[in-house]
Parts: structure tokens; C-alpha cells; sequence
């Protein structure tokens, strides 16, 4: 069952350029997760920590936001934290480092612009990540209140 899901979230059309995304950041940092590129958090030892994303960040996905949310969704995909819906395997919620983005669907990601969310970091050391790379939709958070409601609506729409 694990296998066929990680086939169906990998090969999904929708995220399709989010995935690339993250493959090539773990083709880059030279990391094994090409070999298990989609797995449970419970197979992965200390994921709050070896995830190369900042632990309140993957606290947020998977404890704050999941908390909201009526299935759970935590999941590592090129070892990186993500959220996606278990039934369609979208991808929904992504922590990259020390920030996060969600896929937020046109009305909610209009909110959340015009609430001051966007959707280019510039992360220490200069690099600077456009989520235009992970497809339409996504923004990144700020740690609104706002957001576990984003969140959830990202789950419905993720689940369509």
C-alpha cells in the first residue's frame, strides 16, 4: 500500500513541479533520499530534526496545522516535511529550511497576498526560491492565525 501511494503522489499531475523541485534540491545537497523518496515521518529516525528543515517549521506543519485537519496527513517527500490530502496524494503544505508555502486554492491565495504573504523567499547565504518552480497556488506562510483556516481550506481543494 506505502509503495503504490508514494507511486500515485510522485506521478500526480499536480505535483508534478513541486516534486521536481524538491529532487533536484536533493540531487544538490549530494542527501541518499533518492533511494526513499517518499516514506512515512515514522520511518525516518528524529524527523523533526533530520529533515533539513527547521524544527518549528516541520512542528508547524505537522502539529499545529494537522491539528486542524480531519486526516493526517504528515509525510516526507526527498526528505523534506510536507502535508498532502491521503486520498488524492496532493501535495498541499511544504517546509523548505527555515520556511514554509502552501498551496492555497484562488480566493484564500488572494487573502493571503493581500495580507502581505508571498511567494519569493530569500533565504540566508542569498538564495532566493520562487514558488512559481512548485506551480500555480502556492504562497509562502508568515505564521498568521490565519493559516490553520488556509490550511484547511488547501486540504479540501487539495482533495477535489
Amino acid at each position: 500500500m506505502a509503495l503504490t501511494f508514494a507511486v500515485r503522489l510522485l506521478g500526480h499531475t499536480a505535483n508534478r513541479q513541486v516534486v521536481k523541485y524538491l529532487s533536484e534540491k536533493d540531487q544538490r545537497s549530494g542527501s541518499k533520499w533518492t533511494e526513499n523518496p517518499s516514506c512515512s515521518p515514522d520511518s525516518v529516525e528524529q524527523p523533526y530534526l533530520r529533515l533539513g528543515t527547521h524544527p518549528n517549521v516541520v512542528t508547524r506543519l505537522w502539529n499545529n496545522f494537522s491539528a486542524a485537519l480531519p486526516a493526517q496527513c504528515n509525510w516526507v517527500v526527498y526528505g523534506t516535511p510536507v502535508l498532502i490530502h491521503p486520498a488524492s496524494a496532493v501535495i498541499f503544505a511544504c517546509g523548505i529550511g527555515t520556511a514554509y508555502a502552501l498551496r492555497l486554492p484562488k480566493n484564500a491565495r488572494t487573502e493571503a497576498l493581500e495580507l502581505g504573504l508571498g511567494t519569493v523567499h530569500r533565504f540566508s547565504g542569498g538564495i532566493v526560491l520562487d514558488l512559481a518552480e512548485f506551480g500555480d497556488g502556492w504562497v509562502f506562510g508568515r505564521g498568521l492565525t490565519e493559516e490553520q483556516r488556509w490550511c484547511v481550506t488547501a486540504f479540501e481543494h487539495a482533495g477535489e
